[in-house]
């Protein structure tokens, strides 16, 4: 790997989700997380992505996976420091904007179901989901299906929300109010969804974020696991 973490600057992102903008104040789209005007809110936003290339630096990898892709934030980092790197979302637009944006050859972009996907089983030497997995109810099916996906000794690194008081405090003061809406409920906070991946996984470390070195002020924690 590389170590090369690219994070994409507010105007070009700005411009390149300029058809998928919205008004809607309670949306954690990318109009309230990377490109909303408060420093802060950005580099905590960023600073977990940061921390999973970090994690994955140690891992033998060739091929990985960007589960649930969203704006493909990600994948100008994945694609400098990865041979192969597939992405997959259900919405994939400013996605592929991004990617022709950076010149990304090396990115393959599908829109697919991971119920229903055709991704390839045991393929990935590591797959990313990054605060993805707390908005799906039925995660146990998640995790069986990403398992399958990644290779004997792959990684699974994701990150989620703590959804713990310092969280709950930070989302009332900005205005988010995921609970209100029926695209980003979370089901589940990092701790249960760490919990779950135990019973699937093999746990190796865990990094909190935004200041790994306060765990008592994690906002989102980071998490990275084996497939044994």
């Amino acid at each position: 790997m590389n170590n090369k973490f690219i994070r994409i600057d507010r105007k070009t992102l700005i411009r390149l989700s300029k058809d998928k903008q919205t008004s809607d104040k309670n949306s954690e789209s990318i109009n309230m997380t990377y490109i909303i005007k408060n420093p802060i809110i950005r580099y905590i936003w960023w600073s977990r992505l940061n921390t999973m290339l970090k994690l994955a630096f140690k891992e033998q990898g060739v091929r990985v996976l960007d589960f649930a892709c969203g704006e493909g934030v990600f994948l100008p980092s994945l694609s400098a420091n990865f041979k192969t790197v597939d992405a997959v979302d259900i919405d994939i637009d400013i996605a592929k904007n991004v990617k022709k944006e950076f010149k990304l050859d090396n990115v393959n972009i599908f829109e697919d179901n991971i119920y229903e996907t055709k991704l390839k089983d045991n393929y990935y030497d590591i797959i990313f989901a990054a605060s993805v997995l707390e908005h799906f109810n039925d995660v146990h099916l998640i995790f069986d299906s990403l398992r399958k996906k990644i290779k004997k000794g792959g990684a699974l690194i994701f990150s989620s929300p703590s959804e713990n008081y310092i969280y709950r405090f930070g989302r009332l003061v900005t205005g988010f109010n995921k609970y209100n809406n029926t695209v980003h409920i979370h089901y589940f906070g990092s701790k249960e969804l760490a919990d779950i991946a135990k019973t699937k996984f093999s746990l190796i470390k865990k990094v909190s974020t935004p200041i790994k070195f306060l765990p008592f002020f994690d906002l989102h924690n980071v998490y990275l696991f084996k497939n044994d």
